[in-house]
């Protein structure tokens, strides 16, 4: 009998727009993942999966991206290697994003751009998230996740959004985006408990 030995995934996760990144790599299963903490953007590294954190500022992270041409990222989503984007980290993916004046640019990897919530000014909690039924993540079903966002994806493609949450009865935002290696969470799942955690580490192993 031959006993196979699973590969541990490499993981970088993005750290340049100055946010604290600890829960988010506490979230992810080190039995599976090996997990590093990318400051620098210009090196010459691989990783099977990278992460953009849902935490820090929006302008400094589109700054750092658009100042580093031959930075790994591009060969990254050239290769079509898994990106996971999480609150901001999911709106940097879009075409640009108003949350700053002059807008800040995206990566243009999913259509649609990032402005304010109608209804409220912000939306902090848990809330439940209603996932489709060809999403990855349909098991987690109307399972609660914590948001914590004043903005949400404008005039996006909805072939596209396989997860949704009603923040109140006038206004249902898109919460979950997935196409091919790409998937957005506008909640945060590494401060989702274990549903999150659990949710996170599926991303990654899908």
């Amino acid at each position: 009998m031959v006993c196979m030995v699973r590969t541990k995934k490499t993981v970088g996760i993005i750290n340049i727009a100055g946010g604290n990144i600890k829960s988010l790599y506490n979230a992810i299963d080190k039995k599976y993942c090996s997990v590093f903490e990318i400051s620098d953007i210009s090196k010459n590294i691989k990783f099977d999966a990278i992460i953009f954190p849902g935490v820090g500022n929006i302008a400094s992270l589109s700054k750092r991206l658009f100042s580093n041409k031959n930075s790994f990222i591009y060969e990254h989503i050239q290769l079509e290697r898994k990106i996971i984007g999480i609150c901001m980290g999911f709106q940097i993916l879009s075409e640009y994003s108003m949350e700053t004046k002059p807008d800040s640019k995206g990566l243009n990897l999913l259509e649609g751009y990032t402005d304010k919530l109608k209804s409220v000014e912000s939306h902090i909690g848990w809330n439940s998230v209603n996932f489709s039924q060809n999403s990855i993540f349909a098991k987690f079903d109307k399972n609660d996740f914590y948001f914590n966002h004043k903005y949400k994806l404008h005039d996006f493609n909805p072939n596209f959004i396989t997860g949704s949450s009603h923040i109140n009865e006038f206004e249902t935002i898109p919460a979950v985006f997935e196409k091919n290696n790409l998937i957005g969470f506008q909640f945060h799942p590494e401060k989702s408990q274990l549903v999150g955690n659990e949710l996170l580490n599926h991303a990654l192993a899908s």
